[in-house]
């Protein structure tokens, strides 16, 4: 009697227990579909095999421009992308899933950019992938738009640089005319003035050009030696003679790197104090790279160790450093001031791993 109860009581715990199984599965199912259907994003599930769609949510179907009934069995790729088969991402288990941009074609024909997400689940024992797809119509418009308007930047700056350019060939040529028929003038200091006023024009337009320039063209491989080379070329024979102990080291920086050296041997030439040596070395630093540049001049003052590197710091122009830090800073590379007051500048560019190499 006792064990003919015990089972009832068994079977009625198993019951009881299946019960609530079946409605927390239900509870989650219904969670899961509330999430489906209101989802801003388009969401499709496509067979592997068959490679049809088994399921759309009303995202979806609204980008699309169909209705569930006549979207659900529709071979995905053919319905509602332009991409060929054997290259669209549900080809089957083989291929390789994706995130990326891609292309959605609606039912009239529209072209909709999108970035599309793809990811394997499991749906009633069959392989399926989950399609997401988010509408990034928004974000290209302002991405041309954004292009449109640098475009139209470049060519009046362009235009402007060669303007003033021209009129400062012009100014030179009268102040030259009126020099030699006023010989006075030649010694008169408001005369040097002058000279000086346009070289810093020039100065100021070589810089914009340069910094237009920059992040314009592809980083490249370069060595190092090479570019401090062009840049000693560039500078003419400096009264400081410069040691460069990098021979065989190569960098992955903007083109624009070797007027980062320019800059840098400028400022100590130019401006250095009492400095008879320049040396350019390297070291390593956990995963990075240390290139240092050093000089016995005068230093610079714990002050100014991070203003030497805005805009409009320094004498001149004030933008050699500047452009440099701006140049290193597209690849990921920095550069600071650490040198001794009174002993000597010194720059550390810090090379992240992957961004140099030895031949």
């Amino acid at each position: 009697m006792i064990s003919i109860l015990a089972a009832v009581v068994a079977i009625i715990i198993i019951e009881r227990r299946r019960s609530i199984d079946e409605e927390m599965m239900k509870a989650n199912r219904n969670y899961l579909t509330r999430i489906f259907e209101s989802v801003r994003a388009g969401i499709i599930i496509v067979d592997v095999e068959s490679q049809r769609i088994v399921d759309a949510n009303p995202s979806a179907l609204a980008m699309i421009g169909e209705s569930k009934e006549d979207c659900i069995g529709k071979v995905c790729q053919l319905f509602i992308s332009p991409a060929e088969s054997e290259n669209s991402p549900v080809s089957g288990q083989g291929q390789p899933l994706n995130s990326r941009e891609q292309v959605l074609v609606t039912t009239s024909g529209a072209r909709i950019p999108v970035i599309k997400s793809v990811v394997p689940l499991e749906l009633d024992g069959r392989p399926c992938l989950l399609e997401t797809f988010v509408d990034i119509t928004d974000r290209k418009n302002a991405e041309n738009n954004l292009m449109n308007a640098l475009q139209k930047l470049k060519i009046l700056s362009v235009v402007t640089r060669n303007e003033i350019i021209t009129d400062i060939y012009a100014l030179e040529g009268y102040l030259e005319l009126i020099r030699g028929d006023l010989p006075a003038l030649q010694a008169n200091p408001l005369s040097e003035k002058i000279d000086w006023v346009m070289a810093r024009i020039r100065l100021k337009i070589a810089f914009f050009k340069d910094y237009d320039e920059s992040g314009t063209k592809e980083p490249v491989w370069q060595d190092v030696s090479s570019s401090v080379e062009v840049a000693m070329e560039r500078l003419g024979t400096p009264h400081v003679p410069v040691r460069s102990e990098v021979s065989g080291l190569e960098i992955f920086a903007d083109p624009l790197l070797e007027k980062v050296f320019f800059s840098l041997l400028d400022n100590a030439v130019r401006h250095g104090i009492h400095a008879d040596t320049i040396r350019i070395t390297w070291y390593s630093s956990g995963n990075s790279l240390v290139l240092v540049y050093e000089d016995n001049g005068a230093g610079i003052p714990v002050e100014s160790k991070e203003r030497i590197f805005e805009r409009g710091v320094g004498s001149l122009t004030g933008l050699g450093l500047f452009l440099a830090r701006e140049v290193l800073s597209l690849t990921g590379i920095t550069i600071r001031e650490c040198g001794e007051p009174g002993k000597g500048a010194r720059f550390e560019i810090s090379v992240p791993e992957g961004k140099y190499r030895q031949k």
